[in-house]
């Protein structure tokens, strides 16, 4: 399902979870709420009220229609699954400290969406997109080396207008993190109209590669057995 990013296998999958249910976890990974990172300007994401949903509404957001996140939101979403179903808070600086004080700000979890036994499942069918998915085989064979669960995704552009969306024109992004049991490092990459090829697969994907490859040492990223 992941590693073909089937949106009819998800959909139908979203249809069998009662639906108050499927929108309060979209809350709890943080869909619709402010990060709280500390900083000005900060974005927000869309999640319409639940009052005016329909069956509709439950089938397009499975698969990340009618419904926005901003990327830090989906690195905040993401990292639970690669912290075994906690939910951390994130933060900008670690400490801040003067002539008197300092300051050090503690990891604190918000909120635990999922149990580690599901959040670990996931994490490990994510490592199929890396393994198996339609990143081209050049790629998929520099990361063979490392433990990596990553997801693509590609998203049709709203018309500003609000009605319907941009012809020919995506989103593409991909994010990741490893090693997938023990992540030590979360990354996300996007493109917003990318020229060449609409799909995130052939263009975002090989740029997160490319990024990870030269810093997975600095990270000290371990290499599989």
């Amino acid at each position: 399902m992941l590693k073909n990013s089937s949106n009819t296998c998800i959909a139908t999958t979203a249809l069998e979870v009662e639906p108050l249910y499927f929108y309060n976890k979209l809350k709890e990974f943080g869909i619709g709420s402010f990060l709280g990172i500390g900083l000005q300007e900060e974005s927000n994401s869309f999640l319409k009220s639940y009052d005016s949903w329909t069956r509709l509404d439950i089938i397009t957001a499975s698969f990340g229609q009618g419904i926005s996140a901003t990327p830090l939101q989906v690195i905040s979403a993401i990292s639970t699954i690669a912290n075994h179903g906690k939910r951390m808070r994130p933060y900008i600086v670690s400490s801040i400290s003067d002539k008197t004080e300092k300051i050090t700000f503690q990891p604190q979890v918000i909120s635990e969406p999922i149990s580690l036994e599901v959040a670990d499942s996931v994490a490990e069918m994510m490592t199929k997109v890396i393994e198996d998915g339609d990143i081209n085989i050049s790629y998929i064979n520099q990361l063979k080396p490392y433990d990596i669960a990553g997801k693509t995704g590609t998203a049709q552009i709203a018309k500003k207008d609000g009605t319907g969306y941009e012809k020919d024109k995506t989103t593409t992004t991909f994010v990741g993190f490893a090693p997938s049991k023990d992540a030590k490092m979360i990354m996300l990459v996007r493109l917003e109209e990318p020229k060449n090829n609409p799909f995130a697969a052939t263009n975002v994907a090989p740029l997160w590669t490319n990024i990870f490859i030269n810093i997975a040492n600095d990270l000290e990223i371990p290499k599989n057995n």
